[in-house]
C-alpha cells in the first residue's frame, strides 16, 4: 500500500513512521493465510512524501498437500506401473493414455485455483508442468518399448543391447548360483545334484540367446528404476522448495 501527499508540498505535510513494522494489535488469524513479515518505509521527494506499507502473507500448505499434492503423487505412482503390465496383454497404451488424461483433468481443476500471475510465477505451476512432462514421457517410452517388443524375431539386436541383457542375466545367474551354494552347504546329501544344477546355470549364462523381447524386458526394468528415482527427486525437491519459501526483506523494498 502506498500513501502520498500529492496535494501538499513536503513543507505542509510531513509523513513519518513510528516503527518499521506494522502493528498487529488488531490482526485476526486466517485459516488460509499466515502473517509473515512487514516493512514500512517513507521516501521524501521534491514534490511529495511517499509512505509505503508492505505486508507479507504466506499460504498455509496443509490444504494443498492433502488435497492436491498427495493425489498427484498417487497418480504418478500408478503411471509408473505401466512398465509392469505384460506387453502381451495389449493394455499398456490404453492404461498410459488413461493415466495421462486423469492427471490432465485433475491438473485442470487445480490450475483454476492458482494465481493467474507470471511475475512471479507460482512455484506450484512448475511442479504441475513437471508432472505432466513425466507422464507424457512415460506414454512416449511405452510406445517405443512396445515397438521394440514386437520387432521381427529374425532381426538380431545390436551388440550393446545383447551385452546389456547378458549383464542383467548374469546378475540373476549369480544370485541363483549363490542360492545353489547355500543349498550345497546346508545339504551334504544333495551335493552332486547341486553341483550339476550349478554347472547347468553356468552353461545357460554363456549360451543365452538375446531377442528383442529380452531387450524390451530390460528396458522395462531400467525405466521403472529411472522413473521411481526421478519422481522421488522431483517431489522431494518441490516439497522442500514449497515449505522453505519465505518472504525476503528485499521483496518489500520499493524502487523508483
Amino acid at each position: 500500500m502506498r500513501f502520498a501527499t500529492g496535494a501538499y508540498v513536503p513543507g505542509e505535510v510531513k509523513l513519518t513512521v513510528n516503527s518499521e513494522k506494522v502493528s498487529t494489535s488488531f490482526y485476526s488469524r486466517s485459516a488460509e493465510w499466515t502473517y509473515s513479515d512487514s516493512l514500512v518505509q517513507v521516501y521524501s521527494t521534491r514534490y511529495y512524501d511517499l509512505l509505503i506499507v508492505n505486508i507479507g502473507f504466506q499460504r498455509q500448505a496443509n490444504f494443498l498437500i492433502i488435497n492436491v499434492l498427495l493425489p498427484i503423487l498417487m497418480m504418478a505412482v500408478m503411471n509408473i506401473l505401466v512398465f509392469v503390465i505384460p506387453p502381451e496383454s495389449g493394455e499398456r497404451i490404453s492404461y498410459a493414455i488413461t493415466a495421462l488424461l486423469a492427471v490432465a483433468v485433475y491438473l485442470t481443476i487445480v490450475g483454476e485455483n492458482l494465481p493467474k500471475s507470471s511475475s512471479p510465477m507460482p512455484i506450484f505451476c512448475f511442479y504441475l508442468t513437471t508432472v505432466v512432462a513425466l507422464n507424457v514421457s512415460m506414454c512416449f517410452l511405452t510406445v517405443v518399448n512396445l515397438r521394440i517388443y514386437h520387432k521381427d524375431v529374425g532381426n538380431i539386436p545390436p551388440t550393446w543391447c545383447r551385452r546389456l541383457v547378458q549383464i542383467i542375466h548374469c546378475s540373476r545367474s549369480r544370485y541363483r548360483r549363490s542360492s545353489t551354494n547355500q543349498a550345497i552347504s546346508r545339504s551334504s546329501s544333495d551335493t552332486l545334484d547341486s553341483i550339476a544344477e550349478l554347472q547347468k546355470v553356468h552353461e545357460d549364462t554363456h549360451n543365452v540367446k538375446v531377442s528383442w523381447k529380452d531387450v524390451s524386458y530390460v528396458v522395462d526394468v531400467v525405466l521403472v528404476v529411472f522413473y521411481v528415482l526421478v519422481s522421488v527427486i522431483v517431489n522431494v525437491c518441490f516439497i522442500l522448495i514449497l515449505q522453505s519459501s519465505q518472504p525476503h526483506e528485499n521483496d518489500y523494498t520499493f524502487w523508483f
